[in-house]
């Protein structure tokens, strides 16, 4: 049981990483266009469950919206 603990809380750890690295990078990518991805809570976590389909959904927003 502490293993499986320990397994998922490192599985979490990389995801969150992953996600911050995701969003930091592709504002490098596209800061000319204009369009960046605020890096909050509340992106770090929907790019975490979502993965790259959340990305196109926040980037799209900030394009079209703001």
């Amino acid at each position: 049981m502490f293993k499986q603990f320990i397994v998922d809380l490192f599985f979490i750890i990389k995801r969150f990483i992953f996600s911050v690295l995701v969003i930091y990078a592709f504002n490098m990518i596209v800061f000319p266009v204009g369009i960046i991805i605020p890096m909050n809570h509340f992106t770090i976590i929907t790019i975490m469950f979502c993965g790259f389909p959340a990305v196109i959904g926040f980037s799209l927003f900030s394009l079209f919206v703001l």
